[in-house]
């Protein structure tokens, strides 16, 4: 009987782990969906796809704080979540925005090699358009996002450096 009993549980074990990852799974789905809706939009209304120097530096900020979070394999919910929240907060964005912001962040980032590339590509609205203190904030958040998950690599920290070194911080 004890055998059994132990049968019966590790069954609806097992069976609560599979409906667990199956949530799982179909959250990401929805994720994905979303996200690819957000991306048609933005390449419906953005044209070629690519920032120009005017572009807004919050969305560039985005964009290499998933640069960076994705060097290392996919963005995880985790890091999603560090910068969903981070650029809430530091942008001032509603729940909504810092979703769209990060949906379009995500896209740009798979359009360049690494987060070098994404720094080569978007520093100057950075440069341009924000102050010191805000260039700061910029390289804080990227410094945030490398930490989120374990010790930032050595890809993530040199695009951290070139960040700086290319704001003159």
């Amino acid at each position: 009987r004890i055998v059994a009993l132990i049968g019966i549980i590790a069954f609806f074990i097992i069976r609560a782990n599979n409906a667990t990852r199956a949530g799982r799974e179909n959250v990401d789905t929805v994720d994905d969906v979303r996200a690819l809706k957000r991306k048609w939009d933005w390449q419906r209304n953005a044209g070629d796809g690519t920032l120009s120097e005017g572009e807004d530096a919050r969305l560039v900020a985005t964009a290499m704080m998933c640069a960076i979070a994705t060097s290392e394999g996919e963005l995880t919910e985790k890091q999603t979540t560090h910068i969903r929240q981070s650029i809430s907060s530091t942008f001032g964005l509603n729940a909504s925005d810092a979703e769209d912001f990060l949906g379009q962040g995500r896209w740009l980032a798979g359009q360049v090699a690494g987060p070098d590339g994404a720094v080569l590509r978007w520093w100057k609205p950075i440069s341009e358009s924000c102050s010191v203190t805000e260039q700061t904030q910029a390289v804080e958040l990227l410094e945030s996002t490398a930490t989120v998950e374990s010790a930032a690599s050595d890809e993530q920290r040199h695009a951290i450096l070139l960040l700086k070194t290319r704001l003159g911080l």
